[in-house]
């Protein structure tokens, strides 16, 4: 059998073969489609993820904003409540103080009403007092004497129109003591005269003259009121001619 020769030349490398493609490989083999695919889901499991801890965080925080609305609710409530409280204890105060004033005022009616008629009682007794005063003063007028009445401290109170021009008595001599007087009568102090009869009661009669030598009866009373007390004194001049010629 003859050898087989062998070439003596440098060798020849047989060409390699190119890389497979990827793409083609994958769309050429069903196994690598089947298992290239769940790459997808991974990334939408991840959305989710933090899609859930976003909204975790939401409820959380809408759970402590919950919370501290519910804190301050019932911290408002609280507050209302100690407010009604104190809205029904002045409600309470204030319903006594017009309780108060509703009496208040019926005793300021009735009060009022007291006065209306003391008042009345008032005006009906000063009348009877002018009605007293003006028959008095025409009294002393009509009796066409020297009269001065004075009072405990020997103050003038009132005199009749014959004793201004005996005692030099005017209008204003009213409320003067009577020692301040000049009568024109010559005569014992008067002022003494009359302290006398107020402190002792016995009535006094003397004798006397006016500055022209007319003779007079002086009387000096003791002054007594209704509740029989002494009160001061009357002082009256009689004229003896005239009584005489009457």
């Amino acid at each position: 059998m003859p050898k087989r020769r062998l070439p003596t030349g440098p060798r020849r490398r047989a060409p390699l073969a190119a890389p497979p493609d990827p793409v083609r490989r994958i769309s050429a083999d069903p196994a690598r489609k089947r298992t290239a695919r769940p790459a997808v889901p991974e990334n939408r499991a991840g959305k989710k993820d933090r899609r859930i801890a976003d909204l975790e965080r939401e409820l959380e925080d809408s759970r402590q904003h919950l919370r501290t609305l519910l804190h301050d609710y019932d911290s408002a409530d609280e507050e209302l409540r100690s407010t009604n409280l104190r809205a029904l204890a002045a409600n309470e105060e204030l319903r006594n103080i017009n309780e108060e004033l509703r009496t208040a005022r019926e005793q300021v009616q009735s009060a009022n009403e007291e006065l209306e008629t003391l008042n009345q009682e008032l005006h009906d007794g000063n009348r009877e007092l002018g009605y007293a005063a003006d028959d008095l003063m025409n009294l002393l007028n009509g009796l066409d004497l020297p009269i001065v009445i004075v009072g405990r401290d020997l103050a003038v109170r009132r005199f009749t129109a014959r004793a201004e021009t005996l005692l030099n008595l005017i209008a204003t001599d009213v409320g003067r003591w009577l020692g301040d007087l000049r009568p024109n009568v010559e005569a014992t102090d008067l002022a003494e005269a009359a302290r006398g009869v107020i402190e002792t009661l016995i009535p006094v009669q003397i004798g006397v003259k006016d500055k022209h030598g007319r003779d007079y009866v002086l009387r000096i009373r003791p002054y007594r009121t209704r509740e029989n007390k002494i009160d001061g004194a009357v002082i009256i001049f009689l004229d003896p001619a005239a009584l005489t010629a009457t």
